[in-house]
């Protein structure tokens, strides 16, 4: 059988080339006032900064600039 995926088909990643704006949107803090009667009962808790270097040891890691944002009310 021919091959089924030209090569100007193959992925180069895989994710998605996200902006800055992608992210926020994403965000819990962006998107769970909106949806908040459609979601599961939750409450934000900041992280320990021992914690964020566990996470951050394994390569997790939390962008600069989105540390304590603000919950965004509509």
């Amino acid at each position: 059988m021919d091959n089924l995926y030209p090569a100007h088909s193959v992925m180069t990643s895989t994710w998605p080339i996200l902006s800055r704006e992608d992210v926020i949107a994403f965000q819990f803090s962006n998107w769970f006032p909106t949806f908040s009667t459609l979601s599961i009962k939750s409450t934000v808790i900041l992280l320990p900064d021992e914690f964020r270097s566990y996470l951050e040891a394994d390569g997790v890691f939390v962008p600069t600039g989105s540390e304590n944002l603000c919950v965004h009310r509509r």
